[in-house]
């Protein structure tokens, strides 16, 4: 697979991810907690993502790098990469599938290029900028059935008032709805046509930035502000999702 543009930066990120899950494979877990709100971090995050910006600073060493576990409040800037070397910590380490590794490129400040991989599915998403987006070198799409045919996933770790609010609007339109506890995973399936659409409440560039990219590619519908991402495989699913989405999220926040 090779593109017209950005196939040098499609290359090194993807040789990145795949170096990154031999780390992960040759050496022990440890897992510790994340400050004090339940979150985990493993040693293998930690190795993984300092291993990647080391490549990063060897090859491109005028950029900036914004990642989870060490750049966590570096600006992004137009020329950057961005970092997640395990999105869904949680579910890796209690060895659970949905778990990827995901880099972005930015350049001149639009993000042009991302590889994301998801090990224990053998799956590597790759996207370019106006090129598409495509699985283990195989052009995606999103879902192309009808909206009351698919189904809703919603990714929300807590159990806030609102989230109940928009199952209740959702479901009844959909088939049903799923938690993956990876933005990673679940853009990624959105983009392979699996799910129909996915609301974030997640401000975290690095957990979204790859994926984002990969359903626009593939043809997704989104809305991205400073309080939630939506994207939908169509447009009429995703004027459902959004009319949902602000009605119940903005009465919540003004109360």
């Amino acid at each position: 697979m090779r593109f017209k543009k950005y196939n040098k930066q499609v290359r090194f990120m993807t040789k990145l991810v795949k170096q990154a899950n031999r780390i992960i494979i040759k050496n022990k877990m440890e897992v510790s907690n994340k400050g004090n709100d339940g979150d985990l971090v493993t040693n293998l995050d930690l190795a993984v993502e300092k291993f990647i910006i080391s490549q990063i600073k060897k090859h491109y060493p005028t950029y900036c790098i914004v990642s989870e576990e060490f750049n966590e409040n570096a600006t992004l800037k137009d020329d950057c990469f961005t970092i997640d070397p395990i999105d869904g910590t949680i579910n890796f380490a209690h060895n659970l599938p949905c778990w990827a590794i995901q880099i972005a490129y930015r350049f001149d400040g639009i993000t042009r290029a991302s590889v994301m991989f998801i090990p224990t599915l053998n799956e590597l998403y790759v996207a370019v900028e106006g090129e598409g987006a495509y699985l283990n070198g195989k052009r995606i799409h999103v879902q192309q059935t009808p909206v009351n045919k698919g189904s809703i996933y919603l990714l929300n770790p807590d159990t806030r008032p609102y989230v109940d609010a928009i199952y209740q609007d959702i479901n009844p339109i959909t088939k049903s709805h799923r938690m993956f506890g990876s933005e990673s995973s679940s853009l990624a399936f959105v983009a392979k046509g699996a799910v129909a659409g996915n609301v974030f409440f997640s401000k975290n560039i690095w957990d979204i930035e790859p994926g984002l990219l990969l359903c626009k590619e593939a043809g997704g519908v989104f809305l991205r502000n400073d309080k939630y991402l939506i994207v939908a495989c169509n447009q009429e699913f995703f004027e459902v999702l959004k009319t949902s989405v602000e009605k119940h999220y903005v009465d919540v926040k003004e109360k």
